[in-house]
């Protein structure tokens, strides 16, 4: 039985040329082509560039880059500041006139079975879609496919991972267009809601790895990436810093891999010196090219992760899109601060441990197919001390790999000295076994401190005599200064005795906002360790490490918070040896 259709009249801006598809520029592919219409002559907040391809002109020629001194900078708003006619590139106006030529007339209308999508094409002309119709139901594959493929990245996006509707009871319109050589798609505001617009056929589309080929990929990932910058639509209306575009966009290539996992077309992004992998030195966001920036938080929060962060921006459309990720990641801005710091430590030393670094068990689900990472080698071996100055933007990092040489024995020292508290630290170091271990001294999960004065410092809990080599990043996870910093790291011996050191700091205050304490030791064999915090009168109020460990140094973590002020005792059994000492805690 052939599915229904209607036929629809679209208003045409000029009359509808009969000719079929022609390219008129005289420069090449256009990278992304939605930019430039939305300064020709559309409201800068409608319309929103969709997926494009990366082997055009460089985005940063179609799109201004984020002004790293102005981080907040609405882009949409900069961009309709240059909407003036010489400002547009010739071959760029062509292709837009073109288009505009083309608008499409007599459409037909398929909805897709879920009802929700309300397809439009053309069987014949300029926008004219593949007339394959292998299932004989009367209309083009190639429609029902895209049907498919709209319920399904519904069913994914709103269904299950549970983002807001983005039409209510309304069907939501895609349009299918030539819209020019190897642009996918856009989405722009109808009304109180948006319209999608995607590629009509996908032929000679840069390559993905879609099992159904690259046609059929670049068409599920289109549907699944505009369906999202709908639904950013509906969750704040495009507006302040969540609605500019290297925020929208790698937001929207994220969705393509969340939903459509298997088709990979954004490799075709994360190259080069745009990307993470060969520049972490380059401010996040970056639209499509630092797309695995926000696959991190996916994989390693979980996607609840960014419903909560956008439930944040529903709440308040002008929040700056940081603040909305730290706040879904502490009830406190002291939580946030530290855990947001210690998570985009974690997402670099996911990206610099990529390509032929990967480590099993360790980092992105597909890690061993993205680029290697761009790190400075130090050969072996490690200088005593190592010394390293710099300056981090906004939200970047810098990667440094350090070889132990023969006879190097011992733990890692690190001492970091900074502008502000947003600086963090992190370490992977390759075993011998085969196996990593990660260590982030900057958190305050595992023991290591970070004081008000702006300084980092930790023992490693390993030994450099068990590994090949050990991965070094700094980041700076602060989203509105760039940071200077100057790093010192240290390999000591482990002494030959159990010492345990005065805890650091001490005193320590609540009222300071520290409310919490590292304890640290050394034992030189592997031993049974109690370690336990006791009140004047004898009570044991916690008790911190009860269980065989290796010989090293170690840094634990004493949080007071919940306790009275005073003297707290502190007691160490290792083996044999018990030893003690005193520390002061202050509300």
């Amino acid at each position: 039985m052939a599915a229904m259709v209607t036929t629809v009249v679209m208003a045409s801006l000029t009359s509808v040329a009969t000719a079929g598809p022609k390219d008129t520029t005289d420069t090449g592919p256009i990278k992304c082509l939605t930019p430039w219409i939305m300064l020709y002559g559309e409201d800068a907040h409608q319309t929103i560039p969709g997926h494009i391809d990366s082997d055009s002109a460089d985005w940063d020629l179609v799109q201004p880059d984020r002004d790293l001194a102005q981080p907040d900078r609405d882009l949409a708003h900069s961009d309709r500041d240059l909407a003036h006619a010489d400002r547009i590139p010739p071959h760029i106006r062509r292709k837009i006139e073109e288009i505009h030529r083309h608008e499409i007339r007599d459409a037909e209308v398929y909805l897709s079975p879920s009802g929700r999508f309300r397809l439009l094409f053309q069987r014949d002309g300029f926008h004219a879609v593949p007339a394959d119709d292998a299932s004989g139901t009367g209309i083009p594959d190639y429609i029902e496919r895209a049907a498919e493929y709209a319920d399904y990245s519904w069913q994914r996006q709103v269904d299950e991972i549970g983002f807001v509707d983005p039409v209510g009871a309304t069907p939501l319109t895609i349009e299918f267009r030539n819209i020019g050589t190897r642009t996918y798609g856009y989405t722009v505001r109808d009304g109180e809601t948006t319209r999608i617009v995607v590629h009509n056929t996908f032929l000679n589309f840069p390559p993905n790895d879609d099992p159904e080929g690259n046609q059929l990929g670049a068409l599920k990932v289109t549907i699944a990436h505009e369906l999202k910058h709908s639904i950013q639509f509906a969750t704040n209306r495009w507006q302040g810093d969540a609605g500019t575009i290297h925020w929208v966009e790698m937001d929207a290539t994220m969705m393509e891999n969340i939903v459509y996992p298997q088709v990979n077309d954004y490799y075709n992004y994360i190259g080069g010196t745009s990307g993470i992998f060969g520049n972490p030195g380059r401010s996040t966001p970056v639209a499509y090219s630092h797309v695995t920036w926000s696959l991190f938080f996916a994989e390693h929060m979980g996607m609840s992760y960014w419903v909560d962060a956008w439930e944040q921006v529903r709440r308040d459309p002008q929040i700056p899109m940081i603040r909305a990720m730290r706040r879904a990641v502490g009830s406190n801005p002291e939580m946030e601060t530290a855990r947001f710091r210690e998570l985009i430590v974690r997402n670099h030393l996911w990206h610099a441990t990529s390509g032929a670094r990967t480590v099993d068990g360790y980092g992105f689900a597909e890690s061993a197919a993205y680029p290697d990472a761009a790190i400075a080698l130090i050969p072996p071996p490690v200088p005593e001390p190592y010394m390293d100055t710099g300056q981090l933007p906004t939200l970047s990092a810098a990667y440094r790999m350090l070889y132990p040489g023969m006879g190097q024995i011992g733990q890692i020292f690190v001492t970091a000295t900074h502008d502000h508290d947003n600086l963090g630290i992190g370490v992977l170091a390759y075993r011998r076994d085969g196996t990593a271990m990660e260590w982030i001294p900057a958190s305050a999960s595992d023991g290591s401190a970070t004081d008000g004065s702006g300084v980092t410092r930790g023992y490693s809990p390993f030994s450099v005599a068990d590994v090949d080599s050990f991965l070094l990043v700094v980041a700076n996870a602060d989203r509105n200064s760039p940071v200077s910093y100057q790093l010192d790291v240290l390999i000591e011996s482990i002494p030959d005795v159990v010492v345990l050191e005065q805890n650091y700091p001490n005193p320590f205050s609540e009222a300071a906002g520290n409310p919490g304490t590292t304890i640290t030791f050394s034992m030189p064999e592997r031993e049974y360790v109690r370690l336990s915090v006791y009140d004047v009168t004898g009570r044991k109020v916690a008790l911190l490490m009860d269980g065989e460990e290796d010989p090293g140094r170690y840094s634990v973590p004493f949080d007071a918070k919940g306790l009275a002020s005073g003297v707290y005792i502190y007691r160490l059994q290792a083996g044999s040896v018990r030893k003690t000492g005193k520390m002061t805690f202050l509300r």
